[in-house]
Protein backbone atom coordinates (compact mmCIF):
# COMPACT_ATOMS: atom_id res chain seq x y z
CA UNK A 1 0.00 0.00 0.00
CA UNK A 2 2.83 2.17 1.08
CA UNK A 3 4.27 1.76 -2.44
CA UNK A 4 1.21 2.26 -4.86
CA UNK A 5 1.03 5.32 -2.81
CA UNK A 6 4.29 6.65 -3.43
CA UNK A 7 3.80 6.01 -7.16
CA UNK A 8 0.79 7.94 -7.05
CA UNK A 9 2.35 11.17 -5.42
CA UNK A 10 4.87 10.61 -8.30
CA UNK A 11 2.65 10.49 -11.08
CA UNK A 12 1.13 13.54 -9.46
CA UNK A 13 3.89 15.01 -9.25
CA UNK A 14 4.76 14.53 -12.87
CA UNK A 15 1.57 15.49 -13.94
CA UNK A 16 1.91 19.20 -12.03
CA UNK A 17 5.09 19.63 -13.56
CA UNK A 18 3.65 18.86 -16.74
CA UNK A 19 0.81 21.54 -16.61
CA UNK A 20 3.68 23.94 -14.43
CA UNK A 21 5.67 23.99 -17.45
CA UNK A 22 2.25 24.09 -20.08
CA UNK A 23 1.46 27.19 -17.95
CA UNK A 24 4.66 28.77 -18.51
CA UNK A 25 4.69 28.25 -22.06
CA UNK A 26 1.42 29.72 -22.74
CA UNK A 27 2.20 32.81 -20.39
CA UNK A 28 5.69 33.83 -20.99
CA UNK A 29 5.91 35.45 -24.21
CA UNK A 30 6.63 39.08 -23.66
CA UNK A 31 5.28 41.73 -26.99
CA UNK A 32 6.60 44.68 -27.88
CA UNK A 33 5.49 46.92 -30.65
CA UNK A 34 7.66 48.54 -32.66
CA UNK A 35 8.48 50.38 -35.93
CA UNK A 36 9.43 48.45 -39.20
CA UNK A 37 12.77 50.88 -39.83
CA UNK A 38 13.94 49.15 -36.15
CA UNK A 39 13.93 45.26 -37.62
CA UNK A 40 17.22 44.55 -38.25
CA UNK A 41 18.60 42.18 -41.06
CA UNK A 42 19.36 39.20 -37.79
CA UNK A 43 15.60 39.67 -36.49
CA UNK A 44 14.29 39.15 -40.37
CA UNK A 45 16.02 36.67 -40.72
CA UNK A 46 14.24 35.17 -37.34
CA UNK A 47 11.15 36.31 -38.46
CA UNK A 48 11.90 34.41 -41.43
CA UNK A 49 12.49 31.39 -40.11
CA UNK A 50 9.41 31.34 -38.35
CA UNK A 51 6.81 32.47 -40.90
CA UNK A 52 8.38 30.26 -43.32
CA UNK A 53 7.80 27.21 -41.02
CA UNK A 54 4.20 27.28 -41.49
CA UNK A 55 3.95 28.90 -44.84
CA UNK A 56 5.62 27.69 -48.24
CA UNK A 57 6.15 29.42 -51.67
CA UNK A 58 7.99 32.09 -50.65
CA UNK A 59 11.35 33.56 -50.74
CA UNK A 60 13.53 35.35 -48.51
CA UNK A 61 12.87 38.55 -51.02
CA UNK A 62 9.40 38.69 -51.60
CA UNK A 63 8.42 38.26 -47.39
CA UNK A 64 10.80 40.63 -46.99
CA UNK A 65 9.25 43.26 -49.55
CA UNK A 66 6.03 42.54 -47.54
CA UNK A 67 7.70 43.28 -44.38
CA UNK A 68 8.70 46.56 -45.29
CA UNK A 69 5.56 47.67 -46.79
CA UNK A 70 4.12 47.95 -42.92
CA UNK A 71 4.45 50.57 -40.73
CA UNK A 72 4.70 48.29 -37.48
CA UNK A 73 5.28 45.22 -36.42
CA UNK A 74 4.29 43.46 -33.28
CA UNK A 75 7.00 41.17 -31.84
CA UNK A 76 6.09 38.57 -29.12
CA UNK A 77 9.53 36.94 -27.67
CA UNK A 78 10.13 34.13 -24.91
CA UNK A 79 12.12 35.03 -21.56
CA UNK A 80 15.07 34.13 -23.70
CA UNK A 81 14.10 37.03 -25.99
CA UNK A 82 13.71 34.48 -29.06
CA UNK A 83 11.19 35.34 -31.44
CA UNK A 84 8.28 33.10 -31.27
CA UNK A 85 5.82 35.62 -33.26
CA UNK A 86 4.75 38.80 -34.97
CA UNK A 87 2.06 40.53 -36.71
CA UNK A 88 2.88 43.38 -38.72
CA UNK A 89 0.41 46.50 -39.01
CA UNK A 90 -0.26 49.38 -41.62
CA UNK A 91 -3.07 52.02 -40.88
CA UNK A 92 -4.57 52.57 -44.67
CA UNK A 93 -7.17 55.39 -45.55
CA UNK A 94 -10.30 55.15 -47.70
CA UNK A 95 -12.48 57.25 -49.53
CA UNK A 96 -16.15 56.36 -48.84
CA UNK A 97 -19.39 58.66 -49.69
CA UNK A 98 -16.90 61.29 -49.71
CA UNK A 99 -16.00 60.36 -46.19
CA UNK A 100 -12.14 59.37 -45.65
CA UNK A 101 -12.27 56.12 -43.06
CA UNK A 102 -9.23 54.41 -41.28
CA UNK A 103 -8.50 51.12 -40.77
CA UNK A 104 -5.40 48.90 -39.21
CA UNK A 105 -4.68 46.38 -41.84
CA UNK A 106 -3.35 42.70 -40.09
CA UNK A 107 -0.54 41.52 -42.78
CA UNK A 108 1.83 38.66 -41.97
CA UNK A 109 0.87 36.84 -38.46
CA UNK A 110 2.35 33.83 -36.86
CA UNK A 111 2.84 32.50 -33.23
CA UNK A 112 4.91 29.53 -32.92
CA UNK A 113 2.30 26.48 -32.33
CA UNK A 114 3.55 25.97 -28.81
CA UNK A 115 2.82 29.90 -27.80
CA UNK A 116 -0.59 30.17 -29.23
CA UNK A 117 -2.11 30.25 -26.23
CA UNK A 118 -0.64 33.45 -25.04
CA UNK A 119 -3.32 36.19 -25.15
CA UNK A 120 0.10 38.99 -25.56
CA UNK A 121 -0.28 39.55 -29.46
CA UNK A 122 -4.74 40.85 -28.72
CA UNK A 123 -3.32 42.83 -26.05
CA UNK A 124 -0.83 44.57 -27.84
CA UNK A 125 -3.01 44.82 -30.75
CA UNK A 126 -5.84 46.19 -29.15
CA UNK A 127 -4.04 48.64 -27.22
CA UNK A 128 -2.53 49.61 -30.37
CA UNK A 129 -6.03 50.32 -31.80
CA UNK A 130 -7.50 51.90 -29.10
CA UNK A 131 -4.76 54.54 -29.65
CA UNK A 132 -5.40 55.10 -33.10
CA UNK A 133 -8.99 55.43 -32.15
CA UNK A 134 -8.08 58.14 -29.63
CA UNK A 135 -6.04 59.95 -32.22
CA UNK A 136 -8.56 60.53 -35.36
CA UNK A 137 -11.54 61.25 -32.74
CA UNK A 138 -14.91 60.01 -31.41
CA UNK A 139 -16.64 61.16 -34.50
CA UNK A 140 -14.86 59.07 -36.91
CA UNK A 141 -15.16 54.79 -37.43
CA UNK A 142 -12.13 53.33 -37.37
CA UNK A 143 -12.15 49.30 -38.98
CA UNK A 144 -9.89 46.37 -38.58
CA UNK A 145 -8.98 45.06 -42.38
CA UNK A 146 -8.11 41.53 -42.28
CA UNK A 147 -7.27 38.72 -44.69
CA UNK A 148 -7.61 35.63 -44.21
CA UNK A 149 -6.44 32.14 -46.08
CA UNK A 150 -6.78 30.20 -42.85
CA UNK A 151 -9.80 29.17 -40.41
CA UNK A 152 -7.95 29.94 -37.13
CA UNK A 153 -7.39 33.56 -38.35
CA UNK A 154 -11.04 33.94 -38.90
CA UNK A 155 -12.04 32.76 -35.73
CA UNK A 156 -10.28 35.57 -34.58
CA UNK A 157 -13.37 37.99 -35.71
CA UNK A 158 -16.17 35.40 -33.68
CA UNK A 159 -14.03 35.60 -30.53
CA UNK A 160 -13.29 39.23 -30.19
CA UNK A 161 -15.86 41.11 -31.89
CA UNK A 162 -19.80 41.55 -31.87
CA UNK A 163 -20.48 42.56 -35.24
CA UNK A 164 -18.30 41.26 -38.11
CA UNK A 165 -18.44 40.55 -41.94
CA UNK A 166 -18.88 38.18 -43.75
CA UNK A 167 -20.49 35.98 -41.38
CA UNK A 168 -23.84 33.50 -41.56
CA UNK A 169 -25.03 35.03 -38.93
CA UNK A 170 -26.55 37.81 -40.86
CA UNK A 171 -26.83 39.48 -44.57
CA UNK A 172 -23.72 41.65 -45.21
CA UNK A 173 -25.14 45.30 -44.70
CA UNK A 174 -24.76 47.75 -47.90
CA UNK A 175 -22.90 50.25 -45.38
CA UNK A 176 -20.03 47.68 -44.65
CA UNK A 177 -19.90 46.36 -47.99
CA UNK A 178 -19.25 49.30 -49.49
CA UNK A 179 -16.11 49.99 -46.82
CA UNK A 180 -14.99 46.47 -47.42
CA UNK A 181 -14.63 46.72 -50.90
CA UNK A 182 -13.02 49.87 -50.47
CA UNK A 183 -9.78 48.94 -48.98
CA UNK A 184 -9.55 45.73 -50.55
CA UNK A 185 -10.12 47.34 -53.96
CA UNK A 186 -7.63 50.13 -52.76
CA UNK A 187 -4.74 47.67 -51.60
CA UNK A 188 -5.46 44.60 -53.92
CA UNK A 189 -6.30 45.82 -57.61
CA UNK A 190 -7.42 43.57 -59.93
CA UNK A 191 -7.14 40.65 -57.45
CA UNK A 192 -10.09 41.12 -55.23
CA UNK A 193 -13.33 40.09 -56.70
CA UNK A 194 -16.21 41.91 -54.67
CA UNK A 195 -18.85 39.59 -55.40
CA UNK A 196 -16.88 36.94 -53.61
CA UNK A 197 -15.22 38.53 -51.31
CA UNK A 198 -12.16 36.85 -52.26
CA UNK A 199 -8.56 37.79 -52.86
CA UNK A 200 -6.53 35.72 -55.63
CA UNK A 201 -3.33 35.92 -56.55
CA UNK A 202 -1.56 34.87 -59.80
CA UNK A 203 1.23 33.33 -58.08
CA UNK A 204 0.46 33.07 -54.16
CA UNK A 205 3.19 33.92 -52.04
CA UNK A 206 3.07 32.47 -48.55
CA UNK A 207 0.55 29.51 -49.04
CA UNK A 208 0.08 27.13 -45.76
CA UNK A 209 1.60 24.30 -45.80
CA UNK A 210 0.39 20.92 -45.92
CA UNK A 211 -0.54 19.60 -42.62
CA UNK A 212 -0.91 23.88 -40.76
CA UNK A 213 -3.64 24.41 -42.28
CA UNK A 214 -6.92 21.93 -43.23
CA UNK A 215 -9.72 22.01 -41.52
CA UNK A 216 -10.77 18.70 -39.46
CA UNK A 217 -13.99 17.27 -40.38
CA UNK A 218 -15.04 17.83 -36.58
CA UNK A 219 -14.27 21.33 -36.71
CA UNK A 220 -17.34 21.63 -39.00
CA UNK A 221 -19.70 21.40 -36.64
CA UNK A 222 -18.60 24.85 -35.47
CA UNK A 223 -20.58 27.27 -37.72
CA UNK A 224 -18.21 29.87 -38.20
CA UNK A 225 -15.60 27.44 -39.74
CA UNK A 226 -18.15 25.91 -41.64
CA UNK A 227 -18.57 28.99 -43.14
CA UNK A 228 -15.44 30.12 -44.14
CA UNK A 229 -15.06 26.42 -45.29
CA UNK A 230 -17.72 27.39 -47.96
CA UNK A 231 -16.93 31.04 -48.55
CA UNK A 232 -13.08 30.19 -49.49
CA UNK A 233 -13.24 27.01 -50.64
CA UNK A 234 -9.42 27.18 -51.94
CA UNK A 235 -7.70 28.37 -48.79
CA UNK A 236 -5.09 25.77 -49.16
CA UNK A 237 -4.19 27.34 -52.46
CA UNK A 238 -3.64 30.98 -50.92
CA UNK A 239 -6.38 32.49 -51.84
CA UNK A 240 -7.94 35.07 -49.19
CA UNK A 241 -10.95 36.33 -47.58
CA UNK A 242 -11.17 40.02 -46.89
CA UNK A 243 -13.04 40.32 -43.81
CA UNK A 244 -13.49 43.70 -41.63
CA UNK A 245 -15.18 44.77 -38.06
CA UNK A 246 -15.29 48.07 -36.35
CA UNK A 247 -13.12 48.79 -33.53
CA UNK A 248 -15.00 50.11 -31.34
CA UNK A 249 -16.47 50.07 -27.76
CA UNK A 250 -20.14 48.87 -28.92
CA UNK A 251 -18.77 46.21 -30.97
CA UNK A 252 -15.24 44.55 -29.19
CA UNK A 253 -15.79 42.07 -26.68
CA UNK A 254 -13.82 40.07 -23.67
CA UNK A 255 -9.84 40.98 -23.91
CA UNK A 256 -10.06 43.67 -27.02
CA UNK A 257 -12.63 45.44 -25.46
CA UNK A 258 -10.39 46.03 -22.15
CA UNK A 259 -7.31 46.89 -23.80
CA UNK A 260 -9.48 48.88 -26.59
CA UNK A 261 -10.66 51.04 -24.08
CA UNK A 262 -6.79 50.87 -21.90
CA UNK A 263 -5.65 52.60 -25.07
CA UNK A 264 -8.31 54.91 -25.51
CA UNK A 265 -7.90 56.55 -22.48
CA UNK A 266 -3.91 55.72 -21.80
CA UNK A 267 -0.33 56.64 -23.51
CA UNK A 268 2.01 54.48 -26.25
CA UNK A 269 5.04 55.83 -26.99
CA UNK A 270 5.12 53.18 -29.92
CA UNK A 271 1.90 54.80 -31.77
CA UNK A 272 1.77 57.72 -34.07
CA UNK A 273 -0.87 59.72 -35.30
CA UNK A 274 -2.95 58.78 -37.94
Amino acid sequence: MLMQGSIALMCYKECMDSLRQKHTIYSSLNGTMRDISQITSVMEDRLFAVYSRYYENISRDIFSSHLREKEKIILLKDRGGIIQGFSTLKVISAAVNGETLHAVFSGDTIIEEPYRRTPELVRIFSYYAGQLKKQIGDGHSLYWFLISKGYKTYRFLPLYARRFYPTWREPFPEKEKRILDAFAGALFPGKYNPATGLITFQNPAGKLRAGRGEIPAQRLTDPDISFFSKTNPDHMKGVELACITELSEHNLRSITLKYFVRGCTGEHEHVKPV
